[in-house]
């Protein structure tokens, strides 16, 4: 009787903890939106009277641009734009797209791009809208639009 009060306690505890937490997937998503934005952001000091307001200018830090300074570079945008169709779903920048349910994948890191675009297209990771688009791609690819995508930053132009 003992252990089925201690399983109950646990239940409770862990479906409060996942209602809980379920809140905060807005939030991030919300706070990531915003900063990558070239957004000029403006903060007002809590005045004492009318006559004391302060209006203070604070610029977003500017995006990286991805310099296509290799082949490997120059093929993995080609194939990011173009073969590859990356940018429609997960949009010229990386920033995903939540409509098309693609996350963000600008900045992530080259070992996990490949490792996920591998899954996919073995099957042991399914996900039915990328299967049209990586059955054209090839191991070298995966590699090449990992260094990219490494590189990218929401915000940020290929040059």
């Amino acid at each position: 009787m003992e252990s089925r009060l201690v399983l109950f306690l646990f239940f409770i505890a862990l479906t409060i903890g996942a209602v809980s937490l379920s809140g905060y997937k807005k939030f991030f998503n919300n706070s990531r939106d915003l900063s990558q934005k070239n957004l000029v952001a403006k903060k007002e000091a809590k005045p004492r009277n009318e006559a004391e307001t302060e209006e203070v200018e604070v610029e977003v830090s500017q995006p990286k641009a991805v310099v296509l300074s290799s082949e490997q570079l120059k093929r993995a945008h080609a194939i990011y734009t173009g073969k590859g169709e990356c940018i429609r779903c997960h949009g010229e920048f990386g920033q995903g797209n939540p409509k098309e349910e693609a996350p963000v994948i600008a900045g992530q890191h080259d070992w996990y791009i490949v490792d996920q675009l591998n899954k996919m297209k073995k099957g042991e990771r399914v996900n039915e809208k990328m299967n049209p688009y990586l059955k054209g791609l090839t191991e070298n690819d995966f590699k090449d639009l990992a260094a990219y995508i490494t590189e990218l930053r929401a915000g940020s132009k290929a040059e």
